[in-house]
């Protein structure tokens, strides 16, 4: 996570839990990471970095504002 801070600022990614487009970006985001990684973008560990934490991410959102991800859900 110490990398997506330097871009985006520590802990940033709190204010997005709650956010319905942030869940979604963040959705978007982690399914980019796990193609990149299939296709053998390099760093290849940095690719699953992005998945793990897009995952943790989407955990959070869930278990505080259920509702986010119920409404994600619908239309995914």
């Amino acid at each position: 996570m110490s990398e997506g801070a330097k871009d985006h600022g520590e802990r940033n990614w709190e204010q997005g839990i709650s956010d319905p487009v942030w869940v979604t970006e963040c959705y978007n985001h982690l399914l980019e990471h796990l193609l990149k990684w299939k296709e053998g973008a390099e760093p290849l560990d940095d690719h699953l970095a992005g998945v793990l934490c897009g995952v943790g991410f989407l955990m959070v959102s869930e278990e505080e504002a259920p509702e986010v991800i119920a409404a994600m859900q619908e239309h995914v």
